[in-house]
This record gives structure tokens, sequence and C-alpha cells, in this order.
């Protein structure tokens, strides 16, 4: 269980009250099976603070579901509304975390933190219907629960709800902590550090369960057999936060070996944003040793593809990496309009270079059409390629104004501060989701309701490394004032019918309740269910 319950009440008491106020809650990890290869955790307290649960129903299509519930099952309701007035109403306390496993044989399960054991069996009982198997027996420890829809393990710290094709899970009820994640450092670190929604991938137990798959599935990806043994020893750590303005996604890899592949990095050439416009719809850009690259693409044996045979000329495709340094730059900057493809993005990709001489040679194979400092080529639907080099660069593009602006120089202080920033690590990734912003020649193109939809709710996209084993992504919404995920809940309330005839353009017919002839709007713009 995380330890985060008051401080946001009595931080100047921070060490004296945390340490007194913590939830001493069971530990999960300790009933998950050492071969599990997948864990997801769902902070369902949180998320409930996060979504103000309290106030839910004021919501207007959460308000549509439950009184179409309350009409179809109106016991289902009830509980659904006690549940939300006391997370402990079941038995089970959903006021702590929910978290699901996978194993390596395929054994899947779900935990859930237990309040009360009497309190969850009488729920057992009371929402089974007549015909319902339901069994309860005395175990080694433990109880179990047979139902219809699984094999439920339980008791005084936690349930264990496995499915009924599952493998046999009990022994998770009574795990020796070498035999459970709670025995696995690197697990440990994912599960101090889990945030509302958290998920733990296991690369060893994947590409295991693949090999057992898929027999020779890892050969054909003609992957060094080195560089598979290293990765059976990494896990990747996915954590997402719901920010006021943001979606946030925190991925870290475990057991990677920095010192081992070090010399596969180096530090991004920032000079390369100056050859970049000031604008950018959608920039990446990363830095990798080339000629490290071209080792591994050399070595590399895969079915019918050898990265060795020629490609340009003589130059094959381990030749041309090694022309370069490493360092490359993407831009789209523009949005025109296009006889032929309607609209053209005008981009342009800058890379460093390190042997000249063989880039040269590379252009020349391609054939094309030398001009005043630059090569040209017409490529067919309106599409014109522009490439150009310098003793340090190579530059391509669709734009004959880029091309020029590269020959004379580059963009003056080159492409946003913003973006250059971000763009030393090792990658980054940057996507302009406003559609407010984009060309007449865009907008035109999409239907009105989605273009007020989008430009409404998105802002930009980010996704950058923060170190050589960690990365963070930001999904930028409009609403700066909520928690993301409160923001979302009321976004879809104000656009409940653009959002319904939304569906029914994109073939949803009258699945959207806002079209189904029970419900009707009120004086206030409410939506009602007409009785």
């Amino acid at each position: 269980m995380k330890h985060n319950l008051m401080h946001r009440i009595m931080m100047m008491l921070a060490a004296v009250v945390l340490l007194a106020a913590c939830s001493k809650g069971p530990d999960v990890a300790a009933y998950i099976p050492s071969n599990s290869f997948l864990v997801a955790d769902i902070n369902v307290g949180d998320l409930m603070k996060k979504a103000d649960v309290k106030n839910i129903e004021n919501i207007s299509f959460v308000k549509l579901g439950m009184q179409e519930l309350r009409q179809e099952n109106s016991e289902m309701a009830e509980l659904i509304n006690k549940i939300i007035d006391d997370p402990t109403e079941t038995g089970l306390d959903l006021r702590k975390d929910v978290t699901v496993y996978v194993t390596q044989d395929m054994g899947f399960a779900v935990i859930a933190a237990m309040h009360k054991k009497s309190r969850f069996e009488k729920f057992l009982r009371e929402t089974a219907e007549e015909g319902d198997e339901l069994v309860f027996e005395e175990m080694n420890g433990y109880n179990k629960a047979t139902t219809d829809f699984g094999t439920i393990l339980y008791n005084k710290e936690v349930a264990v709800l496995t499915t009924t094709f599952g493998n046999d899970l009990s022994s998770t009820m009574n795990l020796k902590k070498d035999g459970s994640m709670a025995g696995n450092k690197k697990f440990a670190d994912y599960w101090r550090n889990r945030s509302e929604m958290s998920i733990w991938a296991d690369y060893g137990s994947m590409l295991n369960f693949a090999e057992q798959m898929g027999g020779d599935a890892l050969d054909k990806t003609g992957l060094p057999q080195e560089y598979l043994d290293d990765m059976k020893n990494m896990s990747m750590a996915w954590n997402l936060y719901f920010d006021k303005g943001a979606f946030r996604t925190e991925m870290t890899s475990q057991g990677f070996n920095t010192k081992k592949y070090k010399d596969y990095y180096q530090k991004f050439n920032s000079d390369l944003l100056k050859m970049l416009p000031e604008k950018s719809y959608l920039f990446f850009s990363f830095a990798m040793n080339a000629a490290k690259a071209a080792d591994m693409y050399a070595g590399m044996n895969i079915e019918d593809v050898d990265f060795n045979e020629p490609l340009v000329g003589d130059k094959s495709l381990v030749d041309i990496i090694r022309a370069l340094k490493g360092s490359v730059a993407f831009s789209i900057f523009d949005l025109v309009e296009n006889e032929q493809t309607s609209v053209m993005p005008l981009m342009a990709i800058v890379a460093d270079i390190s042997d000249a001489a063989t880039v040269q040679q590379i252009i020349d194979a391609a054939g094309m059409e030398a001009r005043d400092g630059y090569y040209y080529a017409n490529v067919g639907s309106g599409i014109e390629i522009y490439v150009a080099k310098t003793d340090k660069y190579l530059y391509i593009t669709n734009s004959q104004d880029a091309v020029t602006k590269f020959i004379g120089g580059g963009f003056g202080k080159g492409i946003d501060g913003s973006i250059a920033s971000k763009s030393k690590n090792l990658f980054y990734m940057y996507a302009n989701l406003d559609v407010n912003t984009y060309p007449q020649a865009v907008v035109k193109l999409i239907p009105q309701n989605v273009t007020k939809l989008l430009g409404n709710y998105f802002e930009s996209f980010e996704l950058y490394s923060t170190s050589d084993t960690g990365a963070e992504s930001y999904l930028y919404i409009k609403d700066k004032k909520e928690n993301s995920l409160l923001s979302t809940l009321h976004f879809v309330d104000n656009h409940l019918v653009e959002l319904g005839k939304l569906t029914e353009q994109i073939g949803g017919g009258d699945e959207s309740p806002v079209y189904e002839e029970e419900y009707y709007v009120d004086e206030e713009d409410d939506f009602e269910y007409d009785d």
C-alpha cells in the first residue's frame, strides 16, 4: 500500500503525521507469484478522489447510466451507491489498491484488500442469483469460494479472484518470500513508486513465453543472442498520473546494463535544430552512435533480409548508417494545399554525417538532378524532393524554401525554444494536437463537429527520455483548472450531444444514449430518463 494519506492535510508535521497515519494495508506483493510477467495496479482510492466520486451523479452521462440501471437492476444501482458512500460496503476495502497479475503459464488473478471477511461472505451470498454456483470451503490457512465466474481465495488480508479458465493459483495464498514478487528487487522498486495506475512487465518472462509459444520466433528477429540474453534481465515500470492539465506517464527500464551499452548513446547535436523552422506540427529527434548501430545491423541475420546487401549503388544500409554520426531531427513545419493530395505536409530531416564522400556517392547513385547547391527529384503526385549536404550535415526536404534556407546557413534561432531544450535528451517527440492552430486547408477537411471537439480538448503531446533508462510523456489538454481525469469527465459531460452525433457519424447509430427514445433533454439542457 502506498504511504500517501496525510501529507495534504498536515505538511508541516509530515514526519510525525505520516508515520502515524499511514495505512498498514496488506503486503499484496506477497500474494503475487514470482513467475508473474505482468502486474497492473490501480489505486482505487486515489482515482475515486480525483474523479470526485461523491458528486459523480452530477455528471449527465453517469446520471443517465444510473437512471437506466435503476430501471433494469435496482439492486445493483443501490449497491453502487452504497459503495460510493462506503468503499468497504462489499467487505473489500476499495480505498486501497486493486492488483492484476498474469503468470508465465497464463494464470490470471485480481487481488483486492480485505476489510472484513464475514461482510465479504455476506456480500457474495446476497448478490448470488438463484441457480448460481456458490460453494464455500475452509482451506489450509485461507478460505475458498467457488462461483460461476471464477474462484475466490481469501483470508483476513486479501481476496484473490481467479478465472475459471486459468490455472490453479491456490498456492498464492501461502507463498514464501522467495516464491512471491515480494522477493524480487526490481519489482520492489516499482512497487514502492507506483502511482494511481501502474504496470510492471518482466521482459525475460515475456521472451521466455514467446519462445515457448513461437519456437524460433526470437531467432527470426535477427537480434544477437547476447542482446536477447541481456533483455531477459530487464523489466519495465509504467506509471500514469492525472495531473492538472495533463496526463503524465513515467516509464523506467530496470536491470538495463548501462555500462555495457553506454557506447551506443551520445549527446544530441543541438546545431541541427538551427536548420529547422521555428514552427512545428510534428517533431522528433534522437541521438545514437551510428557506428555501433551499424555494427549491430551488420551482425543481424533475418530471413530474406540482408542489411549488408547493396541498397543505393554499391552502398548497403550498413554503409549508409556508418556514413552518419548519429544525431537526427525531423519536423513537419507546415501543411499546404496540394492538387493531387488535398493537403501536403512540408517536412525536413537533418542529420550530422561522419563520411561526406560516402553520402555524396549515395546521392549520385540515386540519380538526382544537380541544381544550384542542392539536388532535386520529382517523385510524382506533386511531391518534389530536395537534398543538400555540407561536410557536416545532410538535409532532405520537400520544400524548396527550406533547402534554400539550409544552404544559406539555416533558420536563425531555429526551432521553438521549448522543443530545443528537451531535444538534448536521447530522444524527443512533440506533436501539436490543437486543430485551432492548423492551417485552414487542413481544418476544412475535418468535419466541423470533430474540429470543435478536438479544438476544445487537446493541446499537445510530448515524449522524451529523462535518462539512459527512463522516459516521460505528457498529453496536454486545454483545461488546466482540474486534474485531467476530472477534466475529461466534465468535457464529456459538456459535449455529450456532440459526442453522440460523432458516434452516429462514425457508425454508432443509435447506440449513443443521446439518441435513444427514452431519453430527453430538459429545460436546463440536462439529460433525463423518461419513466
